[in-house]
């Protein structure tokens, strides 16, 4: 049995010796690569670190879940006791590293406009919101690539709840609203979809 991390080798190599172990020396020998103080194993080695930085550079960045433009879609959305119903409403998020920039407009049913942002890390601490009424920070979990957990506050009270889920094939966004202390499922559900291309 060869060594481990030593390939095995076919009579057609020209210092084939049969089923025997091989030092580096041999093997580097047998496939005609030059061995002079080691040389063997610092080319292994700068193969590595090279294979690695191409496989760095390749691997595809994850998922943000509430990154894009997301456009409300009145017709799948249901408000819940005391929310309050939108006309319309655009929320566009931009994930900068570890960082999450939102800013929302909303239309609500009286006609009046509201425009709010914030800007987070998924950490679970608090950051400023800014134009939402009766909110003053927000902190923000992810759960995973398509889940983020949001709790927003106002003078250091939990005032609202939400999990938000983007769908699997990242088209839409939606956000169901979960009492802010037990994290339990409440009644509203917004129903955002993707406008634009995914990213």
């Amino acid at each position: 049995m060869d060594s481990p991390g030593v390939p095995a080798f076919r009579p057609a190599y020209r210092h084939w010796r049969g089923p025997k172990r091989l030092s580096w020396e041999r093997w580097a020998d047998a496939t005609d690569i030059e061995v002079q103080g080691g040389r063997v194993i610092r080319i292994a080695r700068i193969f590595l670190v090279v294979l690695l930085g191409v496989s760095c550079r390749a691997a595809p960045q994850p998922n943000d879940p509430l990154s894009g433009i997301w456009a409300l879609n009145v017709a799948r959305s249901h408000y819940g006791y005391s929310a309050e119903p939108r006309d319309s409403e655009t929320m566009r998020c931009t994930a900068e590293g570890q960082i999450i920039e939102c800013a929302i407009s909303s239309v609500r049913i009286d006609g009046r406009r509201l425009n709010g942002s914030f800007r987070a890390r998924y950490d679970g601490k608090l950051y400023a919101s800014s134009g939402i009424p009766g909110v003053d920070q927000v902190a923000l979990t992810r759960v995973n690539n398509g889940i983020v957990d949001a709790m927003f506050l106002y003078k250091g009270r939990r005032v609202f709840g939400y999990r938000s889920v983007q769908s699997q094939d990242r088209k839409s966004l939606t956000i169901a609203s979960v009492d802010p202390e037990t994290r339990q499922i409440l009644t509203s559900v917004i129903v955002y979809e993707r406008r634009g291309k995914i990213p």
